[in-house]
């Protein structure tokens, strides 16, 4: 059987960067209409250099923090379960770092509430921690499809006599 060309890693990078870009697209707008600035001007979005900033090198802390705890090794070996853990605590230590270097510079007058800062944390958290999910599920779906239909396989070594390695042949392709 002819094996397909496996998904490259960096389609999942690609995902990452692109749902973090998203994610702190959406908050940008948020954290102005939490705080009650103006969103949009004669029905254009309020775009200032903040927000190019943003979307560049936001995205980009992510990756690194995805490539330091180790994300992007092959696709094929990963668990949905593992990754949901990871992209969990991985967006926890994230929406932190950002919180405290980003957001909690944002009110400037000490009568507001401190409201602002959980809406503004869980928001963020909630936001990339789902779109970061959906962007790498949709991935891990596609190579679990080509797993199960043998388009991607491992070649493997079976050691023992003619019997022991046929049943073990069979019952591993009946798991799939």
């Amino acid at each position: 059987m002819k094996q397909t060309k496996p998904i490259h890693i960096a389609w999942y990078v690609f995902s990452d960067f692109l749902m973090a870009s998203l994610a702190w697209g959406i908050m940008y707008f948020l954290r102005k209409y939490f705080l009650g600035l103006t969103v949009s001007e004669d029905g254009e979005l309020a775009i200032d250099d903040n927000f190019w900033l943003g979307i560049t090198l936001v995205p980009i802390g992510w990756v690194i923090l995805y490539t330091l705890v180790g994300s992007y090794r092959s696709l094929y070996k990963k668990s949905k379960l593992q990754e949901i853990t990871t992209v969990f605590i991985c967006s926890l230590i994230g929406t932190a770092f950002l919180y405290f270097t980003i957001i909690l510079n944002d009110i400037q007058d000490d009568n507001k509430s401190y409201k602002y800062y959980y809406i503004a944390y869980f928001t963020l958290l909630g936001i990339h921690l789902l779109l970061t999910m959906i962007g790498r599920l949709i991935i891990l779906n596609i190579t679990e499809k080509q797993l199960r239909s043998g388009k991607i396989f491992f070649n493997t070594l079976m050691i023992g006599n003619d019997e022991t390695a046929i049943k073990i042949y069979t019952d591993t392709n009946k798991s799939f």
